[in-house]
């Protein structure tokens, strides 16, 4: 028996990090941002409305003990508010309140919001740097139906957008590939874990800082092929970010690389990449910030954005919407309304890797959370409250 899960109760879940790992594999996370991101599109008939978010600067006040945590690093604290809605294309919204119980499951209207925090004085308290909750909202009756960890939902989507365009941008191939991943963090365990979905890898780089953190990932990534049926063992290696030969032999070597951090200057020099790579950069997401080569991006890559706003990362500060190499949003390139072939110039060799910018979207977690919220139900899982 199919039902409205608006309708099964009004209670409001609520659903914990754990819980929300729990009911959120990376399978379900790609089909969930397939129609996430394929709804944005150029003409705006993807089914996507995100509103501009709403940002509250926080520059600290006074810690327990008295001291003041007005630091340089409290000025730049955000906490954000990201709405959006959906509604399927062909089906206006309002016009299906009253539809057959079982079409919401799958082609109703969704909305909800993110809200997320930037904290630089987080890790101090063993607490996340970016911690994050999803609203999500019953439409009919504009009642909160569930409030969602959102934190390793974040990552989860996010890779999953890469995991698509990789899948998108490049052939398919049978070949095993090498992977380069520029942090060791949740970003990247992610990305190891959702670009495995799509592509074949034989070999694994991780690149980092230091190397306590990425020794964890390897090994935790390690004993998870080995618990995969069929699968050949994975070839790891670590490299240190200092180690400036060894970053070279590792982006040299890649087919795919993914970055994952948050650092202000490029990661790596651009003429190191081979001819055929795809690059997928997730980590930059300000003017100032440029993990991966702008000049090599505006001379070498096709480019593909998730949203408008990616263009303004300073990754692309020399690609605008009008440049050659520069082919549109993912959703139309989902929906076939762009092709990456649009960019090819008689120089066959000009632009030779391709590039995937995404700095995040709202529609993605609202989509996302409500797999997870669908999921959770049909399981059980999760605390139901009387508002």
């Amino acid at each position: 028996m199919h039902q409205t899960l608006s309708r099964l109760s009004r209670k409001m879940l609520i659903l914990s990090e754990a819980e929300v790992r729990q009911c959120l594999p990376i399978d379900l996370a790609i089909r969930a941002n397939r129609v996430a991101l394929g709804s944005l599109r150029r003409t705006g008939d993807g089914g996507a409305t995100v509103p501009t978010r709403i940002g509250l600067p926080y520059r600290g006040g006074d810690n327990e003990d008295g001291s003041s945590s007005s630091t340089s690093a409290a000025s730049e604290d955000w906490t954000l508010f990201k709405p959006a809605a959906y509604s399927p294309p062909g089906v206006r919204s309002g016009v299906n309140d009253n539809r057959k119980e079982n079409d919401d499951e799958e082609a109703g209207d969704l909305m909800g919001m993110k809200l997320v925090s930037v904290r630089g004085g987080n890790p101090a308290l063993g607490l996340p740097t970016v911690p994050a909750t999803v609203m999500l909202v019953d439409c009919p009756t504009g009642q909160v139906s569930a409030l969602l960890g959102g934190t390793y939902l974040t990552a989860a989507r996010t890779a999953a957008g890469s995991a698509i365009a990789t899948d998108a941008m490049t052939l398919p191939s049978g070949d095993p590939l090498h992977l380069t991943v520029f942090g060791a963090g949740l970003q990247a365990e992610m990305h190891i874990d959702a670009v495995r979905s799509v592509r074949h890898i034989s070999h694994i780089t991780l690149v980092n800082r230091s190397t306590g953190r990425a020794e964890e990932l390897i090994e935790k990534v390690r004993q998870q092929t080995r618990k995969e049926e069929e699968q050949e063992d994975i070839q790891f290696s670590l490299v240190l970010l200092a180690d400036r030969d060894g970053v070279k032999q590792a982006v040299s070597r890649a087919d795919i690389i993914c970055t994952t951090t948050n650092t202000v200057a490029p990661l790596f020099d651009g003429s190191w990449v081979k001819p055929g790579c795809h690059l997928n950069g997730v980590g930059s997401y300000t003017r100032n910030m440029e993990e991966i080569d702008s000049a090599f991006i505006e001379s070498r890559c096709r480019v593909v954005v998730d949203t408008p706003e990616a263009v303004d990362v300073g990754d692309l500060k020399l690609v605008s919407d009008t440049s050659e190499n520069y082919v549109g949003l993912l959703g139309d390139v989902l929906a076939g309304n762009a092709t990456l072939d649009a960019t090819a110039t008689s120089d066959s060799v000009k632009y030779d890797c391709t590039m995937f910018k995404s700095v995040g979207t709202a529609i993605q977690d609202v989509i996302t959370a409500h797999e997870v919220y669908k999921r959770a139900i049909k399981r059980g899982i999760g605390l139901q409250v009387e508002m």
